[in-house]
């Protein structure tokens, strides 16, 4: 057992309700962990994110993870627990811009009414933060679940930018709708998966990526971008 190397990690999958349907994550954890270098590397990663949140907030992350345990998408697996958690990923930004009183921001009760994910105060700012996740094309989902040749792009594509913009925006409504008089300072905090699966053209995305906040100021939100370093899924 891995539980106290990982524990948080472990607190999570002990919230599964039918740990052997197929359709649950963590199956056959315990090995898969020890014989695979990748997957611990991973793994420790993941622990060292979470282990940073504060109680309550990791208590409500938890929460949320947990409702998506079960939830397997035929062609994107557990994309939408991944989703969930990447939340740390803001609430760890924020920690590291010098935030205190980070919160997870609850779900509103009005009907149709989406909330952005965290608030925080720097100084006299308060500031709020939207964590969004842009996951690899659906041409992408199917050439790795049916494990087919495919050409890398070495440059983002169009395509891959409209649904950047519309990720977007739609945090932007969220963090707009939250404040209503331009109270707070306002981060989209985005983590993007690339087609390229091993990131091996990450510096050229970076700079891509810097041209398009340069040019999409009419949102007026702050950008942050995180991604997996190059070759990141091949490190042991």
């Amino acid at each position: 057992m891995h539980r106290n190397e990982l524990p948080r990690i472990y607190e999570l999958r002990d919230q599964l309700k039918n740990p052997i349907s197929l359709d649950a994550y963590f199956q056959d954890f315990e090995n898969s962990y020890a014989s695979d270098p990748r997957k611990r590397k991973q793994f420790k990663d993941l622990e060292s994110g979470l282990k940073k949140l504060d109680v309550d907030a990791w208590n409500h992350l938890k929460k949320k993870a947990a409702s998506k345990l079960e939830k397997r998408n035929p062609k994107r697996g557990w994309h939408s627990l991944f989703e969930a958690l990447n939340e740390a990923k803001g609430y760890n930004y924020l920690k590291q811009l010098g935030c205190v009183d980070i919160k997870f921001i609850p779900k509103s009760d009005v009907k149709g009414q989406r909330t952005p994910d965290l608030q925080g105060t720097l100084g006299a700012t308060k500031v709020l933060c939207e964590v969004k996740t842009v996951n690899i094309s659906d041409d992408e989902a199917m050439a790795r679940k049916e494990q087919t040749v495919r050409d890398i792009h070495a440059h983002l594509t169009p395509e891959f930018f409209n649904k950047l913009r519309d990720t977007l925006e739609e945090a932007k409504g969220q963090l707009d709708g939250y404040d209503l008089n331009d109270n707070y300072r306002k981060i989209a905090y985005v983590f993007i998966n690339f087609d390229d699966i091993h990131n091996e053209y990450e510096d050229k995305y970076s700079k891509e990526l810097e041209l398009f906040k340069a040019t999409n100021h009419d949102l007026e939100i702050e950008m942050v971008f995180d991604w997996h370093p190059a070759f990141y899924t091949a490190m042991a």
